[in-house]
């Protein structure tokens, strides 16, 4: 995370061979200063921006990228920013296992307000997992829902807050959040897909970093 941020590199450790490996990289901004974000990569890979949201200066947004079998070491995800800089910024990586390496992921939904309950429904299966993040204008805490897994989280005091989870799919998805300080919100969740033989959730894989603790 940071302040008056540009080019962004974040390490992550796999630490076993994925299988049907997907990679995603998830931001929480506040925009004042009009930044251009020229790329997103994975170990030199280009990203595809599968979601994001904007609130007028506050935004979040998700990429993606199949790794198939990717093996263990270290990796690193880059943002490469080619104009101005984040106001704040606060970013991770993860990895997920036995995922779709094709049709990868499914319809994301998003929302923004104000208060302390950040939510959004998002259509799903029970085959599937959920990943959001969320951005919160201001420096209390972040708490996420029930049956959510946090991923990473970072408060960017006085700025921002983001905030990353995963959870089983069902029909209807309900993702949230608590915010320990009430203000606005902008928040983006979509399900990544199972390979087609698989009979479990996507799983994330294991890594020494502290973008993903499983």
């Amino acid at each position: 995370h940071g302040q008056n941020q540009g080019d962004i590199t974040d390490v992550i450790t796999i630490g076993s061979t994925t299988t049907n490996g997907y990679a995603v990289f998830a931001l929480a901004y506040h925009d004042t200063q009009t930044v251009t974000i020229g790329s997103v990569t994975f170990d030199g890979v280009l990203m595809t921006l599968i979601e994001s949201h904007s609130s007028g200066v506050n935004h979040v947004a998700i990429w993606g990228v199949a790794i198939a079998g990717k093996t263990p070491g270290t990796y690193n995800f880059v943002v490469d920013v080619t104009n101005n800089r984040f106001r704040a910024v606060t970013w991770g990586g993860v990895v997920y296992n036995g995922v779709n390496q094709t049709a990868s992921v499914g319809s994301a939904a998003h929302a923004n307000g104000s208060g302390t309950a950040p939510t959004v429904n998002v259509s799903s299966a029970t085959t599937e997992l959920v990943i959001g993040v969320l951005y919160s204008d201001d420096a209390g805490t972040i708490t996420v829902g029930d049956e959510q897994t946090e991923r990473w989280t970072q408060i960017e005091p006085p700025f921002e807050g983001g905030c990353f989870s995963d959870e089983t799919g069902s029909s209807t998805t309900t993702h949230s959040y608590t915010k320990g300080t009430s203000g606005s919100w902008v928040i983006s969740a979509i399900p990544i897909k199972p390979t087609s033989t698989a009979t479990a959730t996507p799983t994330p894989t294991a890594t020494a970093t502290s973008t993903f603790a499983p």
